[in-house]
């Protein structure tokens, strides 16, 4: 068998490849899915925005039909929550009425931190999400995530370099430029590797 033909048969395979169904045998797929506030218990305020809104894309790429963020905040809002920490005092079958959601995606960041020295950098984001599902009236998914990048740089003169250039990359003007993006990047692709999809379904 020649290497094509190999490659053929892989990509068959992998695109074969069973997805494991989650939740009980008669499954409703949710109408809408509304992403919370997260809670935030880093010490970065910024990466919060930056987490919540790649977290909404990747859930609009998965192919979820989500609760509008601004309707979420402004329905959150009215009943007093303005952090995602707040959360744990309301009970879900308050906001799926409120948010007309049938699941519910709870986020925390439970780190976002970014030293530098010059020398010594280090990045690292890490984060949780779950699903609570209005129907099962339970957590019906959870994921966890990590991006984290590291470096030493002994040469004084580049350090010193690296250490100006890491001090004005902490300026954020949007947050989209957050100097934590790609690790914030890394760590929901990494807590979402077995989200499900709206289906019920999640690739193995």
């Amino acid at each position: 068998m020649n290497l094509k033909s190999v490659l053929i048969l892989l990509v068959g395979i992998l695109g074969c490849a069973p997805r494991v169904k989650i939740g009980p045998p008669d499954f409703t797929p949710p109408n809408k899915v509304a992403l919370l506030l997260l809670d935030n218990q880093s010490n970065d305020l910024q990466v919060v925005g930056l987490v919540r809104e790649l977290f909404f894309r990747k859930l609009k790429d998965r192919g979820f039909k989500l609760v509008a963020l601004q309707v979420v905040d402004t329905t959150l809002f009215n009943i007093g929550i303005t952090d995602g920490g707040q959360l744990r005092a309301i009970e879900p079958r308050e906001l799926f009425s409120k948010l007309c959601a049938d699941w519910l995606i709870y986020g925390t960041i439970l780190k976002a931190d970014y030293i530098t020295t010059g020398i010594y950098s280090k990045k690292e984001v890490k984060m949780k999400f779950k699903i609570v599902s209005a129907m099962e009236d339970t957590t019906i998914w959870e994921g966890e995530g990590t991006g984290l990048e590291s470096d030493i740089n002994l040469n004084l003169k580049e350090a010193g370099k690296k250490l100006f250039e890491q001090i004005k990359e902490k300026v954020i003007s949007n947050i989209f430029d957050h100097p934590l993006r790609r690790e914030a990047e890394e760590a929901i692709n990494e807590a979402s590797r077995k989200l499900p999809y709206p289906s019920g379904y999640y690739a193995r």
